[in-house]
């Protein structure tokens, strides 16, 4: 409520056999999917009057997380080899030079999720709930989102958000790629490894801000650069790992 700015005196539960009217209305989603129809206005006005209203955001310098999004181990969409990804993931030069890698699973009270997405230089996890958190991460934001061949993404948020966003397709413990969705799956860890250090490299020689340390290995290709300012412009890579 507080972080809402909404005035808890004016609270009322809500009991479906009662009347109510009220001058203005305010709701979660009405479906579990409509995030993917997110218009940038809508991400710039959250942005702005949710989140910076109670935590100012940072200067690029300032933000020196890698927040990997855990999902429960076992359940949908969760990545069967996580443990050995987070291993090759910690291997990277970035993590020797200044940025950590943290590991939330989703479980820290709003407050402080924003202070910790607000951190972030780069947040990657599996399709779920939990990458929703992005929407509290500064504009510029890398984001690298894991899932599988027919379902959903995080793609239009993250581009409202003026985040760059990448796509790593997984393979799914499922057969069917109707059922892919609801089943856990499986990373190419080398793949993955290497697009997180081609982002973070590429992040650190664009965007002057940040620290001049984050570089990955001499034999890794970076990217191509796509902006000239720690806030960028939102816009997703134009192909996918698979």
């Amino acid at each position: 409520m507080d972080i809402l700015a909404l005035d808890r005196s004016r609270v009322v539960t809500f009991e479906p056999h009662k009347a109510y009217t009220a001058s203005q209305v305010s709701t979660v989603l009405y479906d579990w999917f409509s995030y993917e129809f997110m218009p940038r206005e809508a991400a710039a006005r959250f942005y702005k009057e949710v989140v910076l209203r109670t935590h100012p955001e940072r200067p690029c310098g300032d933000r020196n997380l890698v927040i990997y999004v855990k999902r429960p181990a076992g359940g949908a969409r969760s990545v069967s080899n996580e443990a050995e990804l987070i291993q090759s993931l910690r291997t990277l030069s970035a993590f020797k030079h200044g940025l950590e890698l943290q590991v939330y699973d989703g479980n820290a009270p709003v407050k402080d999720a924003i202070a910790l997405f607000q951190r972030a230089v780069l947040v990657i996890g599996a399709h779920g709930g939990g990458m929703a958190n992005l929407m509290f991460s500064p504009p510029g934001t890398l984001v690298v989102e894991i899932s599988t061949p027919g379902t959903y993404s995080y793609a239009a948020p993250a581009i409202a958000c003026q985040q760059e966003y990448w796509l790593v397709l997984a393979k799914s413990d499922s057969q069917k790629v109707s059922d892919a969705h609801n089943k856990p799956m499986t990373v190419n860890i080398n793949e993955v490894t290497a697009l997180v250090g081609c982002a973070l490299s590429h992040h650190a020689d664009v965007h002057t801000g940040l620290s001049p340390l984050m570089r990955l290995d001499e034999s890794t290709r970076p990217v191509e650069p796509a902006s000239s300012s720690c806030r960028g412009s939102g816009q997703a890579a134009a192909g996918s790992l698979s």
